[in-house]
C-alpha cells in the first residue's frame, strides 16, 4: 500500500511497510516505549491500521538494527538498559565531542583565531 506524503508542496510515496518501520524507529531512539517492554504486535497493527505481518516486517527489521529484541516463542521487546552499554555510549559521546573540538580549534589556529 502506499502512502501519500507531503514534503516542499510535493506528494510522494511510501509503502505503509516503511511508514511503520519508520514511525517505530522514530519512538523506540525517542523513548516512544519503555526498557524491557513487550511490543504487542495487535496493539501496533491496530494503531497503523495494518496487518500484523506489516507490523512483523518492520519489527524484524527493527531487530536487525539491534534496536529491538526478537525471542522465537516469545515476540520482540524494546532492550533492557545495561551499565555497560551507557558506559559505551558516554564514552562514544566524549570522543566526537573531543573530536569536534579538536577539528574546530584546529581550523581556527590555522586562521589565526587562536586566543
Amino acid at each position: 500500500t502506499q502512502i501519500p506524503f507531503l514534503i516542499s508542496g510535493l506528494i510522494f510515496s511510501k509503502s505503509h511497510e516503511t511508514n511503520v518501520f519508520e514511525n517505530l524507529h522514530h519512538r523506540m531512539i525517542t523513548k516512544g516505549f519503555e526498557h524491557g517492554q513487550k511490543i504487542r504486535v495487535e496493539n501496533l497493527r491496530k494503531e497503523f491500521g495494518c496487518s500484523a505481518s506489516t507490523v512483523r516486517e518492520a519489527l524484524f527489521r527493527l531487530s536487525t538494527l539491534g534496536i529491538v529484541q526478537f525471542q522465537e516463542q516469545r515476540g520482540f521487546r524494546v532492550p533492557q538498559k545495561s551499565r555497560n552499554t551507557l558506559h559505551e555510549l558516554s564514552h562514544l559521546k566524549i570522543l566526537l565531542e573531543s573530536e569536534v573540538l579538536f577539528n574546530q580549534t584546529g581550523k581556527d589556529a590555522l586562521n589565526g583565531k587562536l586566543d
